[in-house]
């Protein structure tokens, strides 16, 4: 009797440690990353935008400075779109441009966060986050990726604005 309660315990707690295992293989596989792909910044707009009908009337935009250049990368693709004017007097813009890039190497991530916002109020119009692994690609590839991205998710949130 003992021996068959104890092949009964030896068998269930095998099943059970084959059940842990296939089940922490499904978590691992159904588990977000940071590679492209599904779930990737890039297939998915990662704007939003807080007030429409302010975002339509801005056409000047001061460009705050961002850490790892990313404010003059963003400024470069944009100044080649030609929606937006760019200034380089704070007062004479419609709305500033402020955020933070964050180069996290030991998590072989960039993390850019992006702000557009009213000069004269302060309200929030507009904001964009970032994310884009940095291995591959390098910290500068990677940074052009983000500005571009910005930059694009910033018009196409402008058309939207305007077309409704």
């Amino acid at each position: 009797m003992n021996r068959v309660i104890g092949m009964v315990a030896v068998v269930a707690l095998f099943s059970f440690s084959v059940g842990r295992g296939w089940a922490r293989q499904q978590q691992a596989e159904q588990r977000p990353t940071l590679r492209r792909g599904k779930g990737s910044s890039e297939r998915h707009n990662t704007s939003v935008t807080m007030n429409a009908r302010a975002l339509m009337r801005v056409r000047t935009i001061y460009i705050e400075p961002i850490e790892n250049r990313l404010g003059v990368k963003i400024a470069d693709d944009l100044a080649s779109a030609g929606h937006f004017k760019l200034s380089l007097d704070k007062r004479q813009a419609d709305a500033i441009l402020s955020g933070t890039c964050l180069d996290a190497t030991h998590l072989r991530l960039l993390h850019s966060e992006v702000f557009l916002s009213s000069r004269v109020t302060g309200a929030a119009i507009w904001q964009d986050e970032i994310r884009l692994p940095l291995d591959p690609p390098p910290l500068a590839k990677a940074l052009n990726e983000t500005a571009s991205k910005i930059a694009r998710d910033l018009l196409a949130s402008a058309g939207a604005a305007e077309n409704r």
